[in-house]
């Protein structure tokens, strides 16, 4: 027993020292001292020192031309196996989109995960779809339809904004950008917003319904919140996409009130079903594949929504009446929390996922310790945000009963079929139920 409890002790102090070396390494790494310490940085750090070794020295690389043609073989063989090829990823030749017809509806970002369930809904239900897309590399199998209409160009050029909204009844805005630089963020889908928003004005356009983002609340308080509630009053203590998708609410909104503009605005909360990332920063901070630091305890409800259901409150808003002016939020009525729900991901799927939790305040201090660290090393960071963490954990009620009742919108409310259509999806198809 004492040689096993020893073992324990030794393994234990073993751990320590690998957590105080990670901390040291961490910070050198910022200041430059040594090199990468990440296997994988490494890895690629000495095969280019070796590679210009063999050229300087006028040798052999460890690896030449010949290999690398012999690891690309391998890799098409590899996919050929798994029934595609390169040709899948070559982007397919867009026919000239031709007049707009009755009817036309317009969207932007209608590639991304909403896009893929709600034009196929669309269509079903008859309604005329044009594209405006700026990579048709990225277009879903399922969005390679003869009876859309693509138009080349991003959401923010009033060119190809015009040229596409000819003719165009209705305007879906889901476009988006992500990053790290909150203040280019903020700029680029405020600037985003305002293009469309501009370009809908002079189309005459009936209607623009723009998909903005429960991130764009506050929701640290404990009150539940309506749609109508209005967006975070304090954006400049929140994070990048929350302020892109708050600044682009209330460039929206001053068109509305000086310009007329016919505006609806949904706010979709945790999307998740076929296509979605199960690793969903609304569970917590994932700081690796399978592990997950909670936002807080990790017990609150969170306000999960399948994306077949926003789909159908997005094509709802579009035939509803007496919208226009109203906001809206999106969540469904099966709400597990972080830890049952990544609970049932493993019992699922097998994965290894592992969920901690973490009071917000430790969170905030070990940010500021890393941000303490960069300043440091002469490098740019935001001051973390206790406002933001707490709106992050969902401590707010997501109030959805005006989005029912004006949509005529009734999201899934059965746990089970929840279950099978938000989590057995990332199951392989022939293991999932009937």
């Amino acid at each position: 027993f004492f040689d096993r409890s020893l073992a324990d002790w030794r393994c234990a102090w073993q751990g320590i020292r690998q957590g105080i070396g990670k901390v040291f390494a961490y910070t050198g790494d910022l200041l430059g001292i040594g090199g990468p310490r990440d296997p994988f940085l490494r890895c690629m750090q000495l095969s280019l020192e070796q590679f210009h070794y063999a050229l300087h020295s006028a040798g052999r690389p460890p690896c030449d031309a010949r290999q690398g043609e012999q690891v690309l073989k391998v890799c098409e063989l590899a996919a050929e196996s798994a029934g595609t090829s390169s040709e899948d990823f070559v982007s397919p030749e867009l026919p000239a989109p031709g007049p707009a017809r009755t009817g036309e509806i317009l969207i932007t970002g209608g590639t991304g995960l909403i896009g893929k369930s709600l034009v196929p809904l669309l269509l079903e239900e008859g309604h005329p779809i044009s594209l405006l897309i700026r990579k048709p590399h990225l277009l879903a199998e399922n969005l390679r339809d003869e009876r859309i209409r693509f138009f080349l160009g991003d959401a923010g050029d009033p060119k190809a904004l015009a040229t596409a909204m000819q003719g165009v009844n209705q305007v879906l805005h889901m476009a988006t950008c992500a990053g790290e630089d909150a203040a280019q963020v903020e700029k680029t889908m405020s600037a985003a917003a305002v293009a469309v928003g501009v370009a809908c004005q002079e189309a005459a356009v009936q209607r623009l319904v723009f998909i903005s983002s429960t991130a764009a609340l506050y929701l640290g308080g404990r009150r539940a919140v309506q749609g109508d509630c209005g967006t975070d009053p304090k954006p400049a203590v929140r994070a990048a996409y929350a302020r892109g998708k708050i600044a682009a609410e209330e460039a929206l909104r001053k068109l509305a009130t000086s310009e007329g503009l016919p505006l609806v605005i949904l706010r979709p909360a945790i999307v998740v079903g076929e296509g979605a990332m199960p690793e969903h920063s609304g569970l917590g901070l994932w700081v690796s594949d399978n592990h997950c630091v909670g936002w807080g305890s990790g017990n609150l409800s969170l306000p999960f929504i399948l994306v077949e259901d926003c789909a159908k409150a997005i094509a709802a808003s579009l035939e509803s009446k007496d919208i226009d002016g109203h906001s809206y939020n999106l969540a469904g009525d099966v709400r597990p929390s972080a830890r049952e729900y990544l609970h049932a991901l493993v019992a699922s799927t097998g994965r290894a996922y592992r969920f901690h939790a973490q009071p917000l305040w430790v969170m905030y201090l070990v940010e500021w310790f890393k941000l303490g660290i960069k300043l440091l090393a002469r490098r740019r960071g935001d001051p973390p945000s206790m406002r933001d963490f707490k709106s992050r954990a969902f401590r707010a009620e997501l109030d959805c009963s005006d989005a029912k009742r004006d949509l005529d919108w009734q999201p899934e409310a059965d746990a089970l079929r929840f279950q099978r259509s938000a989590i057995e999806v990332h199951r392989p198809r022939s293991e999932r139920s009937p």
